[in-house]
Parts: C-alpha cells; sequence; structure tokens
C-alpha cells in the first residue's frame, strides 16, 4: 500500500521525527535557554531531558563556543557547519563534538531562536591523537637512527681513511727495502753463479721470486688504497677501446699464454677510464693466471639492459667452487688454487669489487656453461 507525502507527514509528528535523530540536537530560545533535547543529545553527554531543559547553553562548558557563541553574533554568517568544539559530559569528562548550528525564523523572517545538532568524534580525535603520537615516535626513532648511521658512517670513513693510510706507508715502507733485496739477488746470481753451489743458486731464485711477489702485493695494496671515487665524465667512455688499449699493453702476456681474447659488443660507459681500465686490467690477469691457455679463449662483453648496463669476462678453466664464489673479492683470498698460482697477489679481484662498488654497481662470479668462470657486472645506466 503506497502513502501520500501529505499522509506520511500527517502521521508523524515533528517531535517524533526528532526523537529518531541518530545525532545529538537541541532548540534554544532568543535567551540561549534550552527549550528541547533528543535523546541522542542524552546519550552522547549524559545529560537527560529533565536536566538540560530550561538550562542556559553555557552548562555544557564549550570550548570555545562557551566564551563566545557565534549563533546569536551578527558578525557570524549563518549557518555554521561542521565545526570542532569540546563541552564536559555529566560525568566531567571531556567530549569532542563537531557541530553544526543556525536560527530558527518563522514564516515572515523573525528569529525565535536556534538550533544545534552534533555528533561525538571523541573516538575519532583519540585515534587521530594516537598517530599522531605514533607517527611523532616513529619520526623521532628515524631522526635517531639517521644520526646513528650519520655517526657510523662518519667513524667508517674516518677508518677507512686511516686505512688507507696505513696500506700507503706500509706499502711505500715495505718496497722502499724490496728493490736492493731484489737487486742484489740478482747480481749475485748473474756475476757469482759460477762460484755457488746448487742449493745457494736455488736460495737467490727464491728471495729474486718471493722479493718480485712482495713487491707486486705493493704495488696491488697502493693501488687498492688509492682507489677512490672519481667523477664521472662528461661523455660516455668507449669501454671497447679501453679493452683494445689493454690487449695492446698486455700483449706478451697473453701471447705467453696463447690465449685468444674474443671481444663482443661493448657499450659506452659514463665511467672514468682509468679504473675502466683498472677493471678490465685485473680480471683479464685473473683469467690468464687461472685459466691460462687450457682455458680456451676469453670472451668479453656487455650491453644495456633495462635502467642498468651489465659486462662480463668469461673463461672456460677450472672455474670457482661454488662454495668460495662469495670469498674470492676478499683480500688476500686465493683458496684451493694458491698452490697453482704462485703469482698471484689476492688483491686484484678486492681492486675491481671496490671500483664496482663505488660506483653503485654490483659483482659476482658464476660456472661458465661447459666448464669455467664468467665475472658478471652490472652499474646503473646513467
Amino acid at each position: 500500500m503506497t502513502s501520500t507525502s501529505a499522509e506520511f507527514f500527517s502521521a508523524l509528528s515533528l517531535t517524533e521525527v526528532l526523537e529518531t535523530l541518530p545525532f545529538g540536537l537541541f532548540l534554544v530560545d532568543c535567551d540561549q535557554h534550552i527549550v528541547y533535547w533528543n535523546p541522542a543529545a542524552a546519550r552522547i553527554t549524559g545529560f537527560s531531558p529533565e536536566e538540560a531543559v530550561g538550562r542556559h547553553c553555557s552548562f555544557l562548558q564549550g570550548i570555545p563556543c562557551g566564551r563566545r557563541c557565534g549563533l546569536y553574533d551578527p558578525a557570524v554568517s549563518k549557518p555554521v557547519t561542521n565545526v570542532t568544539c569540546t563541552i564536559r559530559g555529566r560525568d566531567g569528562k571531556r567530549i569532542t563534538l563537531s557541530k553544526s548550528v543556525d536560527l530558527l525564523r518563522t514564516p515572515l523572517g523573525k528569529v525565535v531562536g536556534g538550533v544545534e545538532s552534533f555528533v561525538d568524534i571523541s573516538p575519532m580525535k583519540g585515534l587521530e591523537r594516537r598517530l599522531r603520537r605514533h607517527a611523532f615516535e616513529r619520526e623521532r626513532e628515524v631522526r635517531l637512527r639517521t644520526r646513528e648511521l650519520e655517526e657510523e658512517h662518519a667513524r667508517l670513513q674516518a677508518a677507512n681513511h686511516e686505512l688507507d693510510a696505513f696500506v700507503h706507508t706500509v706499502s711505500h715502507d715495505l718496497r722502499t727495502p724490496l728493490t736492493p733485496i731484489i737487486g742484489y739477488a740478482q747480481f749475485l746470481h748473474e756475476h757469482y753463479r759460477d762460484r755457488l753451489d746448487e742449493q745457494a743458486l736455488a736460495i737467490l731464485e727464491d728471495i729474486e721470486s718471493q722479493g718480485t711477489r712482495m713487491l707486486a702485493l705493493m704495488e696491488d695494496l697502493l693501488t687498492l688504497a688509492r682507489v677512490g671515487r672519481l667523477d664521472p665524465p662528461d661523455t660516455p667512455v668507449s669501454v671497447a677501446d679501453v679493452v683494445y688499449e689493454l690487449q695492446g699493453e698486455m700483449r706478451a702476456a697473453i701471447g705467453e699464454q696463447g690465449v685468444e681474447i674474443r671481444v663482443e659488443s661493448l657499450p659506452e660507459m659514463r665511467l672514468p677510464r682509468t679504473l675502466l681500465s683498472e677493471i678490465f686490467a685485473n680480471l683479464i690477469q685473473n683469467a690468464l693466471r687461472y685459466a691460462g691457455a687450457a682455458g680456451g679463449p676469453i670472451e668479453i662483453g656487455g650491453r644495456r639492459q633495462g635502467g642498468s648496463c651489465a659486462l662480463f669476462v668469461r673463461d672456460h678453466g677450472p672455474g670457482v667452487p661454488a662454495e668460495i664464489a662469495d670469498k674470492i673479492f676478499d683480500p688476500f683470498y686465493r683458496g684451493e688454487l694458491r698452490a697453482h698460482t704462485p703469482n698471484g697477489t689476492g688483491i686484484g679481484l678486492t681492486i675491481v669489487s671496490k671500483v664496482v662498488r663505488l660506483y653503485g654497481g654490483r659483482i659476482w662470479v658464476e660456472e661458465t656453461p661447459g666448464g669455467g668462470a664468467t665475472f658478471r657486472m652490472e652499474f646503473p645506466d646513467a
């Protein structure tokens, strides 16, 4: 059965409508005395209609409305909507409200009172305060942790500077006496070999060999200490040109091993030319030393992929056991290969790793299909 609007409204009184509203509502006269107080207002504030009706609305101790009510202030335009204030409930606790107020007028426009509706937003405000407090605490923790990290970073930088200075000093001081030691051993071997027995000659050869190795180690330590981050060049560097130049410089070592070097396509990169040369010189020397002629061709290549630039140096020698793949970039680590390659210093791959990390890259080694080691590097494509 469908009823008309007139029938619908005739079945309800205004009071019945106001008392079913889910939000608090009260009416005041021109002297701001409460003349109506609905059940929702009683539920929110704790004051029953009997306690509220007839009293001045300031009994709620509203802030800021209790100090200066905007309802009858001609300077405040009406209606006033969605303003926040706090009142004191019957139990004495503060309640945060979101309220709207307006004047009540007769059909002829005469002001006869005012109406205020409100909802309790105390839970929301409590949550907001907790979120602010939580955010403040997290922000404080972040600031504290950031300061700790900055201090730790400064300490590490200072330690690195001290370590680099120490390595440089020690390497220089040790290198100075090595030159005459090697020279004297060579002199005795060349000029007094006919006066010395086989044992003495073997000792001289060992002195020269170990001295030469120590000198190479000092040179590598000095290189490691000197390697620092240089500003990228303004124009990209041809990696292929760097590799071709190295092939010329290393022609003797490459020819001695009888190894072919195959250079595939290589990208241009905005890395200092000297450091690119340092990277490939050490990786090629590593392949010559550990793979040698039995390692087949040494393959060098690279390409851009996504937002990165990838490079590789591949050999077909004995490869790197998986259990030491992460250790070979540590200083002086040569593992089980040491006995077969006495000329290595154990610093070359550390230098490569340091340069790669300085420019935001990463380096790792993986097995070459069919046997061997493939060193891969990945840099941000700047």
